[in-house]
């Protein structure tokens, strides 16, 4: 890992050119050749589908609900490394669905624009609206006709930020994380389907953004043994020149994967 600590803003921060260069970078990704399945634990997949298929293939849930965080965290990285192989001026952003412009506004353009202008000048179709499911579907999203779910969202996180202990606030803010998908809808309202949405790695990063919140809040705070020994697969990182699975232990901070938020 790189001793080079970048940083992750939100998408209400990004200027038009990173905005750009953020969409280009996922246009690669839909059209790079897909790695060999074994590989997956050798090298960072390169390829859209099968990045988005981890989450079936591995998701934490089949392991530990206290793995949800620190899995999540993994995962969300492991993407931006394949987003960062484009272009190294890419970090994942997030979408505070809860901060009063959301509400306000519900999901930014970033997101619902048909097309953009590449950084070459072309006009094509934003990758971040849809994405390819499974052939011949793609994502879709019928969002809510209010934001009401993501109010209700904001009005949780006070409560969830209080929990003293990551046990508490690991269980606490999966809900603010599902109404992020019911507000959705569609594609990201399925367990099946919801990655391969391309927003879901930005909803995703803010919950990893919450966490990192909570933390610099509770600098002492421990998670349990069997957090920390569990190993979070399918990622890697190099040790000795050889990949090793990552464990909780190696995700605590965002800091020992080399990135902090704004």
């Amino acid at each position: 890992m790189s001793n080079t600590i970048y940083v992750r803003k939100s998408v209400y921060a990004l200027s038009e050119q990173e905005k750009t260069v953020l969409r280009d970078a996922f246009r690669t990704l839909y059209t790079n050749p897909i790695a060999p399945k074994q590989m997956l634990i050798n090298e960072y997949p390169n390829q859209y589908q099968q990045l988005s298929a981890i989450l079936n293939q591995f998701g934490h849930y089949e392991w530990n609900d206290l793995l949800f965080l620190p899995w999540a965290r993994a995962y969300f990285w492991w993407f931006e490394q394949a987003l960062r192989s484009v272009s190294q001026d890419i970090s994942l952003p997030y979408w505070d669905y809860t901060s009063d412009e959301a509400i306000a506004h519900g999901l930014p353009d970033l997101f619902t624009d048909k097309e953009y202008v590449t950084a070459d000048g072309e006009t094509q179709a934003n990758p971040l609206l849809m994405a390819s499911y499974k052939y011949p579907f793609v994502t879709f999203r019928e969002l809510q006709a209010d934001t009401a779910l993501l109010q209700r969202a904001a009005d949780l996180l006070p409560e969830v930020n209080s929990k003293a202990n990551f046990v508490d606030f690991s269980l606490a803010v999966y809900p603010i994380d599902i109404l992020s998908h019911s507000y959705l809808g569609g594609s990201s309202a399925n367990t099946h389907s919801t990655s391969y949405d391309p927003v879901f790695w930005f909803t995703h990063c803010q919950l990893d953004h919450m966490w990192w919140q909570w933390q610099e809040g509770h600098k002492n705070h421990q998670a349990p043994v069997s957090v920390l020994e569990t190993k979070l697969m399918p990622f890697t990182k190099a040790s000795d020149g050889e990949p090793e699975i990552l464990k909780g232990a190696h995700v605590m901070h965002t800091a020992q994967l080399g990135y902090t938020y704004e």
